[in-house]
């Protein structure tokens, strides 16, 4: 709502989202299909919003999914994003940024390829946690996702939940 980083004490006011994350929900498992396409169809609207603003996330991921107190989920932590405008700006050589299991294989690459197609990956792969409640890669390290990213299919959500329909 407002802010002022000129002063000796810099502030940001922003909402206060009391219903925690997605993060701690899918810790109870998958949600119930009802509920995973709608958070899903939000959270895509929320993208498509900021891609139409020239933004890109880059670190969509169920912890930055907030829900609000009416349970509607708000799209957190664009301390990644960059706009369209210099997406190939990316950090330092050799850096990382981002979460590896919702990461698209280009930017775990490390590639200057990275466009709105890589907030559609992650997009996805929320979907999959959303439908599965894990994850499409595991990992102990965050380079061994990494690797799985790259070089591996995920395993098929209908592995891990066999009621899952063929479209979803």
């Amino acid at each position: 709502h407002s802010a002022d980083f000129s002063g000796p004490v810099p502030y940001l006011v922003q909402d206060l989202v009391t219903g925690g994350t997605l993060d701690q929900r899918l810790r109870q498992g998958p949600l119930p299909i009802p509920e995973a396409l709608e958070v899903l169809l939000k959270v895509t609207a929320g993208i498509a919003h900021a891609h139409a603003r020239g933004v890109l996330h880059r670190d969509l991921k169920p912890a930055n999914v907030l829900f609000d107190a009416h349970g509607q989920p708000r799209i957190v932590d664009f301390g990644l994003a960059l706009s369209t405008e210099e997406r190939e700006r990316l950090t330092q050589t050799g850096t990382i940024l981002g979460s590896p299991a919702f990461m698209p294989p280009e930017q775990a690459l490390g590639t200057k390829e990275v466009d709105e197609r890589s907030d559609v990956y992650a997009l996805a792969a929320l979907g999959y946690a959303l439908f599965t409640g894990q994850p499409p890669f595991q990992g102990e390290f965050n380079l061994a996702v990494l690797e799985q990213v790259i070089s591996e299919p995920p395993p098929p959500p209908r592995s891990l939940r066999p009621g899952l329909s063929k479209p979803l």
